[in-house]
């Protein structure tokens, strides 16, 4: 008889256009001559390993919302799948095994965009080694070192977006076409974007003191006495 086992697990292989990945990494850069710690936002696609990476100065929930709305741009589609970890913009809420309670700026994102989403226990690999946290670490290796020096966010944003281009012409280990050309399978079978982007802006409703001063996200903001 053969040991018996606990867990057995087993290859993910991924259809073209059916699902991605996205999670958060860091990076230090040089802006305006400051060394700065910047969070990478990054989408990954799984069939084609494809990565979309985008800068933010905050891993907060607008700009994890803006980095959907760039990355889709970038695919010029969506993904019938997105996964995630547990990511505190995505998930109010843990409950038993793969189920969640969304937030709800998240359920609004997916509703826009009409994907399903998925959350990982951290097996959930895609072709890359490690799926889209490895990616980050490899993207910001091969092209954020040595640590870059830019004038601006922007500037930063800019280099990052050529990289994004530059990246498709690599091919991924035990393959022979490229990103760019695995990318090229997965683009007619993508869902078409809508019309219009996801509204990414933060709402709120915050009460005026006595002093006719309203406070968001710490934030002190003067209104008019009225």
């Amino acid at each position: 008889m053969g040991e018996l086992v606990d867990e057995v697990f087993v290859p993910l292989c991924s259809e073209p256009g059916a699902e991605a990945e996205v999670d958060w990494g860091e990076a230090t850069v040089v802006i305006a001559g400051v060394a700065t710690k910047v969070h990478l936002f990054g989408m990954r696609a799984c069939f084609s390993g494809a990565c979309f990476v985008q800068a933010h100065t905050r891993e907060m929930r607008q700009a994890f919302l803006e980095g959907h709305v760039a990355a889709l741009e970038f695919f010029g589609g969506v993904f019938s799948l997105i996964r995630y970890a547990n990511l505190g913009s995505a998930v109010k809420r843990v409950l038993r095994g793969r189920r969640r309670v969304e937030t709800d700026r998240f359920v609004a994102l997916r509703s826009h965009y009409l994907y399903e989403s998925s959350f990982t226990d951290g097996q959930g690999r895609c072709p890359r080694e490690g799926g889209i946290e490895g990616d980050v670490g490899r993207f910001r290796r091969a092209y954020l070192a040595p640590v870059p020096e830019v004038g601006s966010l922007a500037e930063l944003d800019e280099r990052i977006a050529a990289a994004c281009i530059t990246d498709l012409r690599g091919t991924i280990r035990g393959r022979r076409q490229t990103v760019g050309e695995a990318l090229g399978q997965e683009l007619d079978l993508l869902r078409p974007l809508p019309g219009e982007a996801f509204d990414t802006r933060g709402h709120a409703t915050p009460r005026v003191d006595s002093k006719s001063l309203a406070t968001v996200r710490q934030n002190q903001y003067s209104l008019p006495v009225r």
